[in-house]
């Protein structure tokens, strides 16, 4: 099944609203959203939508709202849903107490004597509503809106509801093939989409995340959250792996976040970019290719190259995102909007041909091989700089630039104006440091360097490195000092 196909579309049997507005929200609607995180009357969003479905099972109501292509029969889906409600002792003896202090309220309302559903035993009308508030702790969806505020994409809840298909049909991966997404004309149809960036083979099993996720949460922590709420211990590939899981980089990706943040509010916008794009690079090593949320941080690496007027790069990085996104998402997604309408204003770009020369040409400098430096520069690519490199492989061409021009014979083959140029690059007085055969550590530098943590420095050169700083009494100075 490849990337992006609907492998299931259903529409909710019974929901209540929270705080996010839905798409089809109005002042007159029967689940009229409530203020904050809580359902209808005040209730938790649980407890309101156990006790229409309860209430419904009660009278051997079909379900009023049921969608299209839903199973509305509210008892025959009972029958079918896990309820045991997952396996916190302290939330089993809460949803008890809710379940029976509902029971005593609902038989001194108006017209509970006459209601065969809510006139039965106050003990088997409690054990019932107890199993539904199990079911929907098991079962229930958070039907998610996708919104956008000072800048900043924000993921609200903005419905609780239950799908039975869903939930009787697939299972949880922390590393899942596939995801949820929410449409329709109401908001609250929900589409089980292909995520994996191959696509399914056939035989593999489709998944989804219930929530936790092998990127955001540890192996032990998300065992405990889905043993307490779904009542299983995941045995799935992320949580059965042998090597010893490492979030080094969600802490230096978020240290680089922080610093593209602090840089575009100063209206630094290429340093700020650089950063972001170290940033991506670092969340790169966690998310799989072709991840939603390395789309939306795209996104936002694509304005701040913008904005430091890189416009060729944001182009890219726009089609990149809207590549990932575009299948993956509701069309209203801010983020795909956002690289829609930036891909249609920025021009595609075009290669300029050379202009003849009589001059002949120089000849072209030698550069070290792949293996021995890193990456080689594409064919026809512009020559990198340091200045814009924003990149491991963008400063890595750099540095070959580097080597290849010190390297390189004058026309008279003497390599000794090249040398000395580099030598005196210090200024006048100052001792020459460049010795091909050694590397050479100097806090002697205006700026910022960032992702020291990935050179793979040995630890002779770590500790040159710790040595230099602490003579030119750098540690622990403010970004950006000498």
């Amino acid at each position: 099944v490849e990337r992006g196909a609907c492998v299931l579309r259903e529409s909710p049997l019974e929901w209540v609203e929270l705080g996010a507005p839905m798409p089809s929200s109005s002042s007159s609607s029967s689940s009229a959203a409530s203020a904050g995180a809580l359902g209808p009357g005040g209730l938790a969003p649980e407890t309101s939508l156990a006790l229409r479905l309860w209430r419904a099972e009660a009278v051997g109501e079909d379900a009023p709202r049921a969608g299209v292509g839903c199973a509305a029969n509210v008892r025959e889906v009972a029958a079918s849903l896990l309820d045991h409600g997952g396996a916190d002792p302290s939330a089993r003896l809460a949803r008890a107490a809710v379940a029976g202090a509902c029971c005593l309220v609902a038989a001194e309302l108006p017209g509970s004597a006459s209601d065969s559903g809510l006139a039965e035993d106050g003990v088997a009308a409690a054990g019932r509503l107890f199993a539904w508030l199990g079911r929907v702790r098991v079962n229930a969806v958070a039907v998610t809106v996708v919104t956008e505020r000072d800048g900043q994409m924000e993921t609200a809840k903005g419905a609780l509801a239950l799908y039975p298909s869903l939930a009787t049909s697939i299972n949880h991966d922390c590393r899942p093939n596939s995801l949820l997404r929410f449409g329709g004309t109401s908001g609250l149809e929900v589409e089980v989409l292909v995520s994996a960036a191959g696509g399914v083979a056939q035989a593999e099993e489709l998944t989804i995340s219930y929530g936790p996720l092998a990127t955001s949460m540890p192996r032990r922590e998300r065992q405990g959250v889905l043993l307490a709420q779904y009542g299983f211990q995941c045995q799935c590939s992320a949580c059965c792996g042998a090597a010893e899981e490492d979030f080094a980089w969600r802490t230096r990706a978020a240290a680089l976040d922080a610093r593209a943040q602090e840089e575009a509010s100063k209206g630094a916008w290429r340093t700020a970019a650089v950063a972001a794009s170290a940033m991506l690079a670092s969340l790169g090593e966690g998310y799989a290719e072709g991840d939603v949320e390395l789309a939306r941080e795209r996104c936002k690496l694509a304005g701040l190259l913008l904005a430091s007027g890189d416009a060729a790069r944001a182009r890219e990085e726009w089609a990149a995102a809207d590549e990932v996104l575009r299948p993956l998402v509701a069309t209203s997604d801010p983020d795909l909007e956002e690289a829609a309408e930036m891909l249609k204003r920025l021009p595609k770009p075009t290669p300029t041909p050379a202009a003849p020369s009589s001059k002949p040409k120089a000849p072209t400098p030698k550069v070290a091989p792949r293996s021995a430096v890193g990456e080689q520069p594409a064919s026809g690519a512009a020559a990198p700089h340091f200045a814009t490199a924003a990149t491991h492989g963008e400063v890595a061409r750099a540095l070959q630039r580097v080597c290849a021009a010190v390297a390189a014979p004058a026309e008279d083959g003497d390599r000794r104006p090249a040398l000395a140029a580099m030598a005196g690059a210090r200024g006048p007085g100052r001792p020459a440091q460049f010795d091909p055969a050694k590397t050479t550590v100097s806090s002697d530098f205006e700026g910022v360097v960032l992702g020291l943590e990935n050179l793979n420095l040995s630890p002779a050169e770590w500790a040159r490195l710790e040595a230099s700083m602490a003579e030119s009494d750098c540690v622990g100075q403010p970004r950006g000092k000498k």
